[in-house]
């Protein structure tokens, strides 16, 4: 590291630039070297190959051509060996094409040659052991040392075929005239297949390789000077452009780090190098860069926290696509998790209006901010959702993206308990003007029935006005029937409360409407639980209840349908739930929060009073419980009774 002080880095910028020109020229070198060798290498293969091809073709004409035609021009069984032979014939030529090449020498080595010139060496001996041991190989090339001096040597074997076996075979079938010349010791016993001679190449490469080291020096020697030359020309390119660079950033890091601006401020000296001193300057930033990281990731980590432990649902979304989601986001929808959530392109698809989505937008689009913004949300299942929206728009770093916040909170139930709290004043207010209605008709009709007795006991028989007072007695009847449905509502009358078995309670009602069940071809689904206890109950007016529900479900799924009926009983709760749904044709939600109010219905003239479920609902009241309806117009309608199981004194 004190070298590392002592030197500039303009210092260290030649030195380092020399050594790896000087290794690149090492480098050229080699490979020129290597490539000039193995050129060399390609270029004695070739001619070797050359040669043997010529010795063969000499050989092949001697054999197809010239043998055959001095035979037809002469003594049929004589045999000339200076033109017959084809080994003497290409040895001959090959002599000659040596004295005009001697870079090259050819020989037909054999281990028993007719010609002692054609006498094999150590090595063409050994080579020839080779060839009888590995009778596949067609050829071997490689360098030896030759009589002092590196050589290329190529070696093809010869074996002997049919035509070879009248001169090399038995020596009692060779021509008379290489019997003369050679005698018949040497050059015979052969048979065919059998490994012969080998011809030889020798092509010495001390010449060649010598000139390729020439040419490899010539090329490092040129490239070094222009290497030089160009280390030159990128050392004046290096000082106006880096040096100067670094400087004035170790300058401006020197302004940020001055005393007062920086309490952890770097002396520059420039004296030292240049480098070392821009390292501990970018030291000194990645400490401050960590530091802010960690806040950074500490304060992610809080935010974080609070995302997802919020019970209000918080989405955040990039150009209107959801990006992120916490755990009270993903229960409000329904998502199974962030990748399912991050599958809504748009919020608009949250939105159980199209129209309540855009102007949502619009506003955000203008203000950048909403707030208590009251809209109707969807779930993953289409059920709506009740929810008040806060949310404030930002532009993304990159400035691209418009980046939405939203916060929801859920009022769906609280939408619903003001809508409960609200009908439950409305129907007491309305169950007091009733009680009141009723009690000032009831005695007026005391007193019109009371007067119709006095009348008959003195009409004697006079059978029109029998028929009159008919009519009023009739009448009067059905006046009290209503006041006594009045009453009912308003909880007005004496109950007779006992225990009571709820299931045969509604298997009762059941055997009376079983005639009107087949009719209409209704079937009943009956789920009741096992558990329920006997509840305190007024039995007459408890039929009274079902009477009125069933014939509600008949008459809304008019020809056909299915009426299912369920009980269930919360322990922890202390209550018992009785649900009547039917497949009728659903009440419109505009309706839902005005049946149970007295004379209300929705049936046609002189087909219902509007007293039934009204009068259901006091009833049910008087005993304690809640009477709720679920209702789709086209899906059907359930009526959910709860019922507690004993009544406070």
């Amino acid at each position: 590291m004190g070298w590392g002080r002592r030197i500039s880095a303009k210092t260290r910028f030649r030195v380092g630039t020399g050594v790896i020109l000087l290794a690149f020229c090492l480098f050229v070198s080699v490979i020129a070297y290597a490539y000039q060798k193995q050129t060399v290498n390609r270029s004695l293969a070739f001619r070797a190959e050359m040669y043997l091809y010529t010795a063969e073709a000499i050989r092949k004409y001697v054999k197809d051509r010239l043998r055959p035609a001095i035979k037809g021009n002469g003594d049929p069984d004589r045999f000339i060996v200076e033109a017959m032979s084809t080994a003497f014939v290409s040895r001959e030529i090959m002599n000659r094409l040596g004295e005009r090449f001697p870079e090259f020498c050819y020989k037909r080595a054999a281990p028993n040659p007719r010609n002692p010139v054609n006498r094999s060496d150590a090595f063409e001996r050994k080579m020839l052991s080779w060839f009888r041991q590995h009778p596949e190989a067609e050829a071997w090339d490689g360098l030896i040392t030759r009589e002092g001096q590196s050589c290329y040597t190529r070696m093809i074997p010869i074996r002997a075929e049919a035509d070879c076996l009248k001169c090399h075979g038995d020596p009692l079938d060779a021509p008379s005239e290489i019997i003369a010349r050679y005698g018949s010791s040497a050059g015979f016993s052969y048979t065919k297949g059998e490994l012969m001679a080998a011809d030889v190449v020798y092509l010495p490469v001390g010449l060649a390789m010598a000139r390729v080291k020439e040419k490899a020096w010539l090329i490092f020697i040129t490239v070094v000077a222009a290497l030089v030359f160009l280390m030159a020309l990128f050392y004046l390119l290096f000082n106006r452009t880096v040096v100067t660079e670094l400087k004035d950033t170790l300058n401006r890091f020197q302004k940020l780090s001055r005393p007062g601006d920086h309490p952890r401020g770097i002396p520059f000296d420039y004296s030292r190098d240049e480098f070392a001193l821009l390292k501990e300057a970018f030291q000194q930033a990645a400490q401050d860069l960590e530091a802010s990281h960690a806040d950074l990731r500490r304060s992610e980590a809080r935010y974080r926290e609070l995302f997802e432990a919020s019970p209000d649902p918080i989405l955040i979304c990039r150009n209107l696509a959801v990006f992120d989601i916490n755990s009270a986001g993903l229960n409000l929808f329904g998502f199974t998790d962030k990748a399912d959530a991050r599958q809504v392109e748009s919020i608009y698809i949250l939105f159980w209006d199209g129209r309540q989505a855009s102007a949502f937008h619009a506003a955000m689009k203008k203000d950048r901010i909403v707030k208590a913004y009251e809209a109707v949300l969807v779930n993953r299942e289409g059920q709506k959702i009740d929810a008040v929206i806060t949310a404030i728009a930002a532009r993304e770093p990159e400035g691209k993206t418009d980046r939405y916040e939203l916060v929801i909170r859920d009022i769906t139930q609280k939408r619903k308990m003001d809508r409960y709290l609200a009908r439950t004043e409305k129907l007491a207010s309305i169950g007091q003007l009733a009680a009141g209605v009723a009690h000032e008709i009831n005695n007026p009709l005391s007193v019109i029935s009371c007067y119709t007795n006095l009348i008959e006991k003195n009409a004697g028989a006079d059978p029109q006005i029998g028929n009159d007072l008919g009519v009023i007695r009739k009448h009067t009847a059905a006046c009290k029937s209503v006041v006594r449905s009045l009453l009912n509502f308003a909880r007005v009358g004496d109950s007779k409360m006992r225990p009571t078995d709820l299931h045969g309670l509604m298997d009762d009602i059941l055997t009376v409407l079983t005639c009107q069940m087949e009719n209409r071809q209704i079937t009943l689904v009956r789920d009741y639980s096992a558990d329920v206890p006997r509840l305190i109950l007024d039995a007459e007016k408890i039929k009274q209840v079902f009477m009125n529900l069933f014939i509600n479900a008949f008459q809304a799924m008019g020809e056909q349908g299915a009426l299912t009926l369920s009980t269930a009983y919360d322990r922890i709760l202390h209550q018992v739930m009785i649900t009547v749904t039917d497949t009728g044709q659903g009440i419109p939600p505009d309706q839902q929060d005005r049946i149970f109010e007295p004379f209300f219905t929705t049936k046609d003239v002189g087909e219902g009073t509007g007293l039934g479920l009204s009068v259901t609902y006091g009833i049910i009241s008087q005993h304690g419980g809640s009477l709720s309806v679920i209702s789709e117009p086209g899906a059907g309608t359930t009526f959910r009774i709860l019922l507690p199981d004993h009544l406070d004194d």
